[in-house]
């Protein structure tokens, strides 16, 4: 895992998130794992991993996303809860989703994120 984990940061970031989703969303089971090792990059994968969410349509993607993002603020490499363009995003993204179930688990990510800012 430490391997994999330093494997995938040495990648730019817009392909750690490629490859993120192509794990959690075609490998089978998915390595729920990885989510740390993406988050762990902080700050320098925000911006990637912002455009994704508001570019994919798939409600599945979109949590495997936020999932990314809950992460990064219950790891600390990232202070999500404290960025506002962030949640603007993460809540319109949130919003619009369609799927009953991912957009529920979605929420629920959400809420953790905010309550760990206060």
């Amino acid at each position: 895992m430490q391997e994999r984990d330093a494997a995938i940061r040495k990648y730019p970031p817009e392909r750690q998130v490629d490859l993120y989703l192509m794990v959690m969303l075609e490998q089978h089971p998915p390595d729920l794992g990885l989510a740390d090792a993406v988050a762990s990059s902080g700050s320098r994968i925000v911006p990637a991993l912002a455009k994704r969410l508001a570019q994919d349509n798939r409600d599945i993607a979109k949590l495997h996303l936020i999932d990314v993002f809950l992460r990064m603020q219950e790891l600390g490499s990232y202070p999500v809860a404290s960025d506002a363009k962030t949640m603007v995003l993460l809540d319109k993204q949130v919003a619009a989703m369609k799927d009953p179930q991912w957009k529920a688990m979605s929420s629920k990510m959400l809420g953790r994120i905010q309550r760990k800012s206060r």
